[in-house]
């Protein structure tokens, strides 16, 4: 585990959200999570449109999130899942910030 690659990857609200959008073992469709994606942003970067932030997953967010072992990503049925270190990053990092900031 490279601490480096997971603080990266959690640097952007963004990816932030595709983890908790995520469950360990349940493959999500890229298109579905943009979908969910785009419902839940509530900031001003929100994507002007599904598919742009579809693209943007594929050809940024995803990656880093692999490379830092927090996803998987199957690209013939372009299908995104969370690790078992994603959850735990997840539930330990990003849930407990969100807890605070929502008290």
């Amino acid at each position: 585990m490279h601490l480096d690659l997971i603080y990266r990857a959690l640097a952007d609200e963004v990816r932030r959200t595709v983890l908790t959008c995520l469950q360990v073992g349940e493959g999500v469709s890229l298109s579905s999570l943009a979908e969910t994606i785009a419902k839940s942003e509530t900031t001003a970067e929100v994507a002007s449109s599904v598919e742009t932030l579809r693209v943007e997953l594929y050809h940024v967010h995803i990656p880093i999130l692999c490379d830092a072992g927090l996803l998987e990503y199957d690209d013939r049925r372009s299908v995104v899942a969370l690790t078992e270190l994603g959850s735990e990053v997840e539930s330990k990092l990003i849930q407990p910030s969100l807890e605070a900031t929502q008290s």
